[in-house]
């Protein structure tokens, strides 16, 4: 919340605070009304008729009875007119231990009359928001939970299964490499996959960035392009790199790992013989680079999800990943004071990074 919100808030919390004193002080000034009306009715009835004389006793009695009746009709009213906060604050009460208790759906409204007053209505957005996120969360939470221990177990199986095979003594030496080179790959598999729940562990917890330099970040990514090009070469993919130099802020280290997550999901979900195109500019003191790959576009539905953890747009590819990479993208560029977003209509898809350029 930047200093503006927090003014505006602090202005509508002062406003609640005088209206609730309006309130409070429209009340005492009605039941004074009230008492008086009594009085007079009272006294054209003839039901109090009128003193001879007034006594310092008979001030005292009148003042005390006119002060319990406005007392008592005072704090009626003012019970009345503050049941709809209170009813609204025991609901909002019992919807916290709902949530508490892992029911996600438990949700308040706020009643019509208070939903023009911006703190009410931003306490119904906000608790509502929350809890669909824990929902949300939970969700991905319970599907991971499968599906990892599926995958975990996968590679498992395979290295189990294959390594048995190499006991025999009739295999001959190809047999005997394939076998091997099946054992590498899984095994590297589930260190990966091990490796990118660690990182995502380590990157939740972690509110500032260390080894902070100055650094090219075009040569960065050139880099990174050439770390990939095994796998790019092996599906006759075209990737047009074209960046002017630019220098950023940062962990050199962890955002390497933004550049390698994103080539390599434009590598896996290009078709062969496809084009990868990398390019960089800077707008508005940010350096914005761009990954663009040709391909199957990502559905609409799934564009809000898809920097979450653990969720996966094509369950096909399960087997080349578990839904961090990412994941990891968007709380590293977050930690670098930037922004990630992705766009993707006709077959193109295009994630664009936009980071501080170095001062």
């Amino acid at each position: 919340m930047n200093d503006k919100e927090r003014l505006e808030n602090r202005k509508q919390y002062v406003f609640l605070s005088v209206f609730f004193t309006i309130i409070v002080a429209v009340v005492l000034v009605i039941s004074s009304l009230l008492v008086l009306l009594g009085v007079f009715l009272l006294r054209k009835l003839n039901i109090i008729k009128k003193l001879p004389e007034i006594t310092d006793a008979s001030t005292r009695w009148l003042l005390g009875i006119t002060l319990s009746f406005s007392v008592l009709i005072g704090t009626g009213l003012s019970t009345a007119a503050m049941r709809a906060p209170l009813r609204l604050l025991e609901a909002y009460i019992d919807q916290v231990k709902e949530l508490t208790a892992g029911n996600f759906e438990a949700r308040i409204r706020i009643p019509a009359v208070l939903r023009p007053l911006r703190p009410f209505a931003e306490l119904e957005d906000s608790f509502n928001a929350l809890a669909r996120e824990l929902g949300r969360n939970e969700v991905l939470r319970s599907d991971f939970i499968r599906d990892f221990s599926h995958e975990f177990k996968t590679p498992i199986v395979s290295i189990s299964g294959f390594a048995k095979l190499l006991k025999k003594e009739n295999l001959t030496d190809d047999q005997r490499r394939e076998y091997l080179d099946i054992i590498e790959t899984e095994s590297d598999r589930l260190s990966t996959m091990a490796m990118n729940v660690m990182d995502m562990s380590k990157l939740d917890n972690l509110d500032v960035l260390s080894d902070v330099a100055t650094f090219n970040v075009s040569e960065q990514i050139r880099h990174c392009v050439l770390l990939l090009e095994k796998k790019w070469s092996e599906k006759n993919q075209d990737i047009s790199v074209a960046l002017q130099e630019y220098t950023v802020s940062g962990n050199a280290d962890v955002l390497a790992e933004v550049w390698t997550n994103l080539l390599d999901n434009a590598v896996k979900f290009t078709p062969e013989g496809g084009k990868i195109t990398v390019s960089a500019y800077e707008k508005e003191e940010m350096v914005c680079v761009e990954v663009r790959n040709i391909g199957t576009e990502i559905p609409e539905k799934d564009l809000p999800r898809i920097f979450d953890k653990f969720y996966q747009v094509d369950p096909s590819h399960a087997a080349e990943g578990n839904g961090l990479g990412l994941a990891i993208c968007k709380r590293i560029v977050e930690l670098h004071e930037g922004t990630i977003s992705v766009t993707s209509t006709f077959g193109l898809t295009v994630f664009t990074v936009s980071l501080p350029k170095a001062g």
